[in-house]
């Protein structure tokens, strides 16, 4: 039920670059979610949807922090800052 709510969020407009990698993500925090759902039921006796909520969501901030530096870069007020960005060299 979560990952029906949720799928028009993980429907976006990707960048050029990385083009699929909103829907590499949402394919990744459904799975999870799907196997969390049993998981949390019968293995550790808690909130199924909790834990399928979780998972969803989990992805949906993923997709967020990493579309986050370049809707900066595109609005000329704004500056992307050191702390969003990642060295690639390490």
């Amino acid at each position: 039920m979560a990952s029906s709510i949720l799928q028009p969020i993980f429907q976006i407009n990707s960048a050029k670059v990385f083009a699929c990698f909103p829907e590499v993500v949402w394919e990744h925090a459904q799975r999870s979610a799907h196997a969390a759902i049993p998981h949390a039921a019968l293995v550790e006796r808690a909130d199924a949807f909790g834990a399928e909520l979780l998972c969803l969501i989990s992805g949906l901030a993923q997709i967020i922090l990493f579309r986050a530096p370049s809707r900066l870069s595109e609005h000329p007020k704004h500056s992307v800052s050191g702390a969003l960005t990642c060295d690639a060299r390490g």
